[in-house]
């Protein structure tokens, strides 16, 4: 998987994924979460595959979790 990097610098000053404690207060389900970071990172994850790769997996937030990254 080749990953094209395009950078501009607007974007990169107003950057900004949600912390932690920006997330909704409420139960999310694990794909709500996904889906809530993958739409702040996918202007900066692009590549050349044909279907769309993910920001972040639910394999990562469990990780994070158990490891307490929060």
């Amino acid at each position: 998987m080749e990953v094209k990097k395009i950078y501009n610098e607007e974007e990169i000053k107003k950057f900004h994924i949600p912390r932690w404690i920006e997330i909704p207060e409420i139960d999310l389900y694990i794909d709500q979460v996904v889906s809530l970071l993958d739409n702040s990172l996918s202007n900066y994850i692009k590549s050349d595959n044909e279907k769309k790769d993910k920001a972040i997996t639910k394999t990562m937030i469990n990780n994070y979790v158990k490891k307490r990254y929060y």
